[in-house]
C-alpha cells in the first residue's frame, strides 16, 4: 500500500509542478490503534480505530494553499482546492523545500509494541485497579492503556521521498480520594515507542500509592523561604514558557520575548537544555521533519545561556 501511495503522490507532485507551483509538499499516512479504559474500577471501553490522512500544500505566487482528506482517490480534487486556496493564502517566507540529505539512524518502530494485545492491556489495567482498591476500597479509579502503529510517506518538490513507520504504547491511571469536603487527586502514566520496562503496572501503582500516603496527613504550610522539590512533571510545566519562547515560529512572528537574545543568560546556570530527536524509541524520535529537513541534536540552552531557537 505504501509503495502505491508513494507512486501516486509523486505523480500528483509532477502535475502540480506543471501547473506552475513553485513548491509543493504532499504526505500520506495510515494508522491503527487499540486501547481500553477503566472507569470507577470497571472496564468501560475496549476499542480499535483506523485512520487515513492525505495532505497537500502548494506554493503559488509566494502564497500557500493547504488541503487535506482521508481518501487517496480524492487527491486530484484536493490539489485543485489547494491551488484555489493559494490565491488567498498566507505569504511564505522560503524559496524552496530543501533537497534530500543524509538522515540519522533512529528507531521508531517496534515489533513488540505492534504485537501488544488488547487482552494484555486490559490485564495490566485490571492489575492497577486491584492494587489500588486493595489500598483503599473507596477510591475512584480510572486506568487506561493503548498502542498504535502508523506508516507515512512524505514527498516534496525539493526531491525528498521518505517513508517511515512508527509505533507507540502507553499505560496510565488516575485516582480520586474523597474524605468529607477534602479531595485528593493523583495520577501517573508513561508512554514510549517500544514495549520495554516503561510499560510496568507496578511502577504506576507504587507512584500513586506514594502520593496517597503523602496526602494522608494534613500538615500546616511552612512560612518564610523554603526549598521546593519539583517532580519531572512539575519541572516540565514550569519550563513551558521557555519552550514557547524558543519556538522558532514565535520568534519569527515577533511574539517571543527571547528574540534577539541569543548568547544571553536567560536561565540559571544549572539549566542545560538539549533537544535530541535521535533517542531510539522516545516519543519525539524522528529522522526528518514534516518539511523534509533532517532532524539533528541541538543545544538550546548551555548552562543557562540561550544558544539556539527550535
Amino acid at each position: 500500500m505504501m509503495d502505491q501511495a508513494t507512486e501516486r503522490l509523486q505523480q500528483a507532485l509532477g502535475a502540480i509542478q506543471k501547473r506552475g507551483a513553485s513548491s509543493a509538499r504532499l504526505s500520506f499516512g495510515q494508522g491503527e490503534s487499540i486501547g481500553c479504559e477503566f472507569e470507577n474500577g470497571r472496564l468501560k471501553t475496549a476499542d480499535s480505530r483506523q485512520s487515513v490522512s492525505v495532505n497537500v500544500e502548494v506554493v503559488v505566487g509566494g502564497k500557500a494553499g493547504q488541503t487535506s482528506c482521508n481518501n487517496l482517490a480524492d487527491l486530484d480534487e484536493m490539489t485543485d482546492r489547494a491551488f484555489a486556496l493559494a490565491r488567498a493564502g498566507s505569504a511564505v517566507h522560503f524559496q524552496a523545500y530543501p533537497p534530500p540529505a543524509p538522515l540519522a539512524e533512529v528507531k521508531t518502530f517496534s515489533e513488540r509494541t505492534a504485537g501488544l494485545s488488547r487482552e494484555t492491556m486490559i490485564e495490566s489495567c485490571q492489575k492497577i485497579v486491584d492494587a489500588l482498591k486493595a489500598h483503599d476500597p473507596e477510591l475512584f479509579i480510572e486506568a487506561g492503556a493503548g498502542r498504535g502503529e502508523s506508516e507515512n510517506v512524505l514527498v516534496t518538490s525539493g526531491g525528498v521521498c521518505h517513508q517511515s513507520a512508527d509505533t507507540g504504547c502507553g499505560l496510565h491511571a488516575w485516582v480520586q480520594r474523597t474524605q468529607g469536603t477534602d479531595m485528593l487527586f493523583s495520577g501517573f502514566g508513561r508512554s514510549w515507542k517500544d514495549l520495554n520496562e516503561f510499560y510496568d503496572p507496578d511502577v504506576i501503582v507504587e507512584h500513586i500509592l506514594e502520593e496517597l500516603r503523602h496526602g494522608e496527613r494534613i500538615a500546616p504550610a511552612p512560612t518564610g523561604r523554603t526549598v521546593a522539590l519539583l517532580s519531572p512533571d512539575m519541572l516540565a510545566g514550569l519550563l513551558w514558557p521557555v519552550q514557547m519562547g524558543i519556538n522558532g515560529r514565535n520568534v519569527a512572528k515577533g511574539d517571543s520575548p527571547l528574540a534577539g537574545r541569543l548568547g544571553q543568560q536567560i536561565l540559571d546556570p544549572c539549566f542545560t537544555i538539549i533537544d535530541d530527536p535521535h533517542l531510539d524509541y522516545c516519543n519525539g524520535a524522528a529522522q526528518i521533519s514534516r518539511d523534509g529537513i533532517p532532524t539533528r541534536r541541538m543545544t538550546l540552552s548551555d548552562r543557562g545561556v540561550l544558544t539556539s531557537f527550535l
